[in-house]
């Protein structure tokens, strides 16, 4: 064995990828997607009406359920997998917004102001967080991008998720 070999042997020891799977929840379906050794493993299941509705859980009995079933298509429900969700579009509100360039130990607050101004949600009831997105030096000003997501909503699909061991 060269010692290039070794240590491709010793980084792919060292570095296991964990599986990572795809799960996407909508009014509609659940939607799951994993990409392993080559390997496309797909699975999709269709919602009744009423579960989800406007990107809240109506029905987390019967989402669950869904969850649970769409878990067995893929693998034994007793095998948990790991899954980035993706929530219903609905759910997340995005909104572009500046402030003055000022001194950095004064940005954040700065920010986090603006945040709370353009919050559609008390903001601690949100998940949130902000990007910039460009400086514009000759103006003055930072332009950023505020995301929000309403923390109710999304631990609620969440909970059903980790329920059917997603």
């Amino acid at each position: 064995m060269t010692l290039s070999q070794f240590f491709t042997k010793l980084k792919n020891i060292l570095t296991a990828p964990l599986p990572v799977g795809g799960l996407e929840i909508s009014a509609t379906s659940l939607k799951f997607l994993l990409v392993k050794n080559q390997t496309i493993l797909q699975a999709s299941l269709r919602l009744p009406a009423g579960i989800i509705v406007h990107g809240e859980v109506k029905d987390q009995k019967s989402l669950v359920l869904a969850l649970k079933n769409l878990h067995i298509q893929i693998s034994p429900i007793g095998k948990p997998l790991t899954v980035i969700l993706n929530i219903p579009s609905s759910i997340p509100f995005t909104q572009s917004f500046s402030v003055p360039l000022i001194e950095p130990e004064h940005l954040e607050e700065s920010i986090k102001l603006n945040l709370q101004m353009i919050s559609p949600n008390k903001i601690e009831d949100s998940y949130y967080d902000w990007q910039e997105i460009k400086t514009n030096k000759d103006l003055g000003h930072i332009e950023l991008l505020g995301a929000f997501s309403n923390a109710k909503a999304v631990d609620a699909l969440t909970s059903c998720a980790q329920e059917a061991n997603f």
